[in-house]
């Protein structure tokens, strides 16, 4: 069972690999937000104000970690989510850890990176279809 999503247009002559993460929140509603796949990015970096809204605990102890805007602050926590490609839903059976980032040069968006999530997935872009198609591994 594969998800397919296509790429979000985000201006003229720009797309990108941005799908949706359904985050289930502790009351167990499910919120849906965006994340870029971004397989140049070690870890899944949600911005602090996103994460404050999502309710999502923030750790107590802050690391630095290197990005493409420079060193930024964070802490780590985790998240349940799963996806869902309007044909198909597949829930991650476990935790996602997560860095949520409380200082540096902030994103707007939800970054999500290789450590855990393609763990998770057989990834397969295709760059001139603008879609991208993950494949559960079932590596657990």
């Amino acid at each position: 069972m594969s998800l397919n999503f296509k790429y979000k247009k985000v201006s003229d002559d720009i797309s990108r690999p941005i799908i949706p993460l359904n985050i289930r929140m502790g009351d167990g509603s499910l919120v849906k937000v965006a994340g870029l796949l971004d397989s140049g990015s070690d870890v899944i970096l949600i911005p602090k104000d996103i994460a404050e809204m999502l309710g999502i605990p923030l750790g107590k102890s802050t690391n630095e970690i290197d990005g493409v805007g420079g060193r930024v602050n964070v802490v780590k926590s985790s998240i349940m989510a799963s996806l869902d490609d309007g044909h198909k839903t597949h829930r991650i059976p476990h935790p996602l850890e997560v860095s949520v980032q409380i200082s540096g040069n902030v994103f707007d968006d939800i970054l999500i990176g290789r450590i855990p999530f393609f763990e998770e997935f057989i990834i397969e872009f295709d760059e001139n279809a603008k879609r991208v198609k993950l494949t559960p591994s079932h590596r657990h």
